[in-house]
């Protein structure tokens, strides 16, 4: 490649930081500004509403639902009357003001909203002794809350002492301060991470010492065996899995009631049912259909572990699949390294968010498995010598196919098409041509595939990716807490202590919860209820053991950022550029989703569990760096710790998902 590309690929990739820093900035901006954005702004003291202790269970609130009003009362005394007694306040969402049972005039509508505050004059209101201030506030996408700041009061005008709150038609209790970053208290009978790890230290150090071992007798090898080996284990414990998971009953996982009861409506009706006519309906229905295809071809009996079997059959070949996507995903950038394609396999086989989806009978781990292997067709086809029209077609399919999954993938289809085309554009054995003629086959195989979905969506419902609010328009989905702050998403390190839940105390430790294990329990409402044949107490310990696995990830990533930026081989760069970007932009999706829909569990890694090969190659690079700095001088004695290492932390996933 010549060194003009090399510097127009450079050029473009400032072009892309400076877009993404500016979409960035430009979430924080809309976060903070944004009525429709439930951050509750900082300062003029603390937001205050209704005791509302945590819970898990998600529901839909019609417009007129007492949950959605709240009544507020400060009752305060009077001997002489002032001039001016100044309220300052804010309030989630609408409200009403009234002193003595007289209604205090607001501004008028439209002209200020819910993050803006309100200076309003009380003295014309108020009487000689005892005064009564009340404020009602509705909210029907949350928890209605109040900021007020009374002016008279001095010292206590930013505090909640004196408030009184309660929901609508309930008796008024002392308010509370609203807080995003809480625990849920039944998640304290659980296993700490700390704990487990002491009960453990015996397995956990034979584990180690086993890795310490593995790698004196394997080093210096070529290791031309390893990936195959790699493959072998990974497939060997997948099918072990599927064995454990059959006995589990149906409706257990992530939403599985929902996605069984798509299934079942595919049989009974014969027809696609409509988004409104389910509570996961409105999903995409290419792996509804094909499981429903399974189970009319082999009729197992209602209830039977065949027909468990059956519905866990697609997201167990997926979760295996993507093992051989990371395997293949190595190879093609490093092909003479195969010690790093067996550790991304491996990497991949055992990362615990694919694990724990396995138990549930849903379309995450298909849509992941067909997303995934878009992305393995745009590297290999990116590094391809020349443009293939074979390439072209089996993206453009893979994409329709991941589109008719889930909706996620809509994202990935101008990030993976034009990454190819701006590869095929900086080559120079590449005319133009060819390039708008690749790119408009890919599109046009994705859009034949599945463009009818979201033309019916978009003409049926007026949004091309259904959601509840769009196929329920009466009715507002809301979860706990329904709000967020700022702390919700500048802090991490709870989850090392009690991860479980950690949706409740920070968006960081959310993520990594349900990236390292099963944080959130597999959708169980509570500890009681959880009803998957994980081992949670060595899953505890994995949670510990998987934070110098995060730093590896973090350093392979960093790796790849920078061999994206240097040298004159621009096909593999704009590979690399393309593999760094991903868990960039979905992590800004994904915050952005967060904000505009503040419930509990919506930080799950595994809403970017496509990215799983990813994240292994990633791993291995990592570990591989981190050999080659053992491997010089007197730490060359410290070069089997890694290895010790990765025998414990695999051994407990193992354990934990396996026993």
């Amino acid at each position: 490649m010549s060194t003009r590309a090399a510097s127009w690929l450079s050029r473009v990739q400032i072009v892309a930081a400076v877009g993404f820093l500016a979409a960035a900035t430009g979430l924080a901006v809309s976060a903070v500004r944004s009525p429709a954005i439930p951050l509750l702004p900082t300062g003029d003291g603390p937001w205050m509403g209704p005791p509302s202790p945590p819970q898990t269970v998600a529901f839909f609130l019609r417009n007129d639902d007492p949950v959605a009003h709240a009544r507020f009362e400060r009752r305060f005394p009077l001997e002489t009357l002032p001039e001016h007694l100044s309220i300052r306040l804010r309030a989630l969402r609408e409200v009403l003001v009234r002193v003595n049972g007289r209604d205090v005039p607001l501004p008028a509508a439209g002209a200020r909203h819910w993050k803006e505050a309100w200076e309003l004059d009380l003295a014309p209101f108020l009487v000689a002794g005892e005064n009564v201030l009340q404020v009602e506030v509705r909210n029907p996408s949350g928890l209605p809350l109040l900021q007020a700041q009374i002016g008279f009061f001095g010292e206590d005008r930013a505090a909640t002492a004196g408030w009184l709150a309660g929901w609508e038609g309930r008796a008024l209790e002392p308010a509370a301060i609203a807080d995003d970053v809480t625990h849920l208290p039944a998640a304290a009978a659980l296993p700490t991470p700390l704990a487990a790890l002491r009960a453990h230290r015996l397995v956990l150090a034979l584990l180690g010492a086993a890795g310490a071992a593995l790698f004196v007798v394997l080093r210096g090898r070529s290791g031309a065996l390893a990936p195959a080996c790699a493959l072998a284990l990974v497939a060997a414990f997948w099918l072990h899995l599927g064995a454990r998971v059959a006995g589990v009953p149906a409706d257990v996982g992530f939403d599985a009631g929902g996605h069984v009861e798509y299934v079942g409506a595919i049989l009974a009706k014969g027809r696609l049912p409509s988004p409104s006519e389910g509570m996961l309906t409105y999903h995409p229905p290419l792996h509804h259909v094909a499981t429903a295809a399974l189970l009319a071809v082999v009729r197992p009996a209602p209830g039977s572990v065949a027909q468990r079997a059956l519905l866990s059959l697609l997201p167990l070949f997926a979760g295996l699949g993507m093992a051989f996507v990371a395997a293949r995903l190595a190879r093609s950038l490093a092909p003479q390294a195969p010690w790093l394609v067996a550790g991304t396999t491996v990497a991949a086989g055992f990362l615990p968010m694919s694990l724990t989806l396995a138990a549930t009978p849903s379309n995450e781990l298909p849509h992941a498995f067909l997303a995934s292997l878009a992305v393995l067709v745009t590297i290999r086809a990116i590094l391809a010598p020349e443009p293939r029209r074979r390439d072209d077609l089996l993206q453009g399919l893979v994409l329709g196919a991941a589109l008719l999954t889930k909706y996620t993938s809509a994202l990935l289809v101008p990030l993976l098409v034009g990454a190819l085309a701006l590869a095929r554009w900086l080559d120079e054995t590449a005319s133009r041509r060819q390039v708008v003629a690749g790119t408009a086959r890919a599109l046009a195989v994705a859009a034949a595939l599945s463009g009818w979905l979201y033309a019916r969506n978009l003409l049926v419902y007026g949004d091309a990716f259904v959601s509840p609010l769009t196929a329920f328009p009466d009715r507002t989905l809301w979860q706990y807490p329904g709000f967020h702050t700022p702390a919700y998403f500048l802090r991490f390190g709870d989850v090392f202590a009690a991860p479980w839940y950690a949706g409740f105390h920070g968006f960081w430790d959310s993520l990594y919860a349900t990236l390292f294990g099963d944080g959130m329990l597999s959708g169980a409402s509570a500890p009681a209820s959880a009803r998957v044949p994980w081992r949670y107490d060595w899953m505890a310990a994995g949670f510990l053991l998987a934070a110098p696995a995060a730093a590896l990830m973090a350093g392979g990533w960093l790796r790849v950022a920078r061999d994206a930026l240097r040298g004159d081989d621009v096909r593999r760069r704009v590979a690399l550029s393309l593999l760094a970007a991903l868990p960039a932009i979905f992590l800004l999706s994904l915050v952005g989703v967060n904000l505009r829909y503040p419930f509990w569990s919506f930080p799950k890694a595994f809403y970017a569990l496509f990215l799983t090969p990813v994240l292994a190659l990633f791993g291995a690079l990592g570990l591989e760096a981190l050999d080659r700095v053992l491997a010089q001088g007197r730490l060359r004695l410290l070069r089997p710790l890694p290895w010790a290492f990765a025998a414990a932390l695999f051994g407990t996933i193992a354990i934990a998902y396996g026993t």
